[in-house]
C-alpha cells in the first residue's frame, strides 16, 4: 500500500506574493474609495449608428424589432444559448424585477471607437459589449444592420 503524503506545500514566495496582491488591491480600493479618484471608462466618442428595438419573446422565439418602422430585424431561437439570447433574457429579468415595461425598446449603438453599447433606457443599464469578446459584440452588431433570421 503506499502511504499518503502531506500534500505539496506551497513556496513562501508564492505566498508572499498573494498576500502582496491583496494588501495592494485593497489599499487601491480604499483609496479610491476615499479620494473619490475612480477608474473612468475608455471615451467612446460619437454614436456612429443607433437603432430602438423592442423584443417580443411569445412567439417561442426571441423576436427583433425596429422601434421606429416595426420591421422584423432578426429572429432567433429562444432553445439556444447564445450570448444575445442570455442578455436579453437576464435584461428582461431586471426589469420584471425592478417593475419596469418589458415591452419597453432597447437602445443599441455603435461608437467612433468601434464599441457596441447596448442601453437599456428603462432601468439605466448600459453594456458595453465588447467586453465580452468581439463575437459577442458582432453578435449584437448584426442588429444594427438588419440582423438575422
Amino acid at each position: 500500500m503506499k502511504e499518503r503524503g502531506k500534500p505539496p506545500r506551497i513556496p513562501p514566495r508564492i505566498l508572499a506574493l498573494i498576500g502582496a496582491v491583496i494588501i495592494s488591491s485593497t489599499g487601491m480600493a480604499a483609496y479610491s474609495s476615499m479620494t473619490g479618484n475612480k477608474a473612468e471608462l475608455a471615451e467612446l466618442g460619437d454614436v456612429e449608428m443607433s437603432r430602438e428595438l423592442r423584443v417580443d419573446g411569445s412567439t417561442g422565439n426571441l423576436q427583433f424589432f425596429d422601434q421606429r418602422t416595426g420591421e422584423l430585424v432578426a429572429t432567433l431561437p429562444t432553445i439556444t444559448e447564445g450570448f444575445v439570447q442570455v442578455t436579453m433574457r437576464n435584461l428582461g429579468r431586471l426589469r420584471t424585477t425592478a417593475g419596469h415595461r418589458a415591452d419597453a425598446p432597447y437602445r443599441l449603438q455603435r461608437h467612433a471607437s468601434g464599441h457596441v453599447v447596448l442601453v437599456d433606457p428603462e432601468t439605466g443599464t448600459t453594456i458595453s459589449l465588447n467586453a465580452f469578446g468581439p463575437t459577442n459584440a458582432q453578435a449584437f452588431a448584426q442588429l444594427l444592420q438588419g440582423g438575422k433570421s
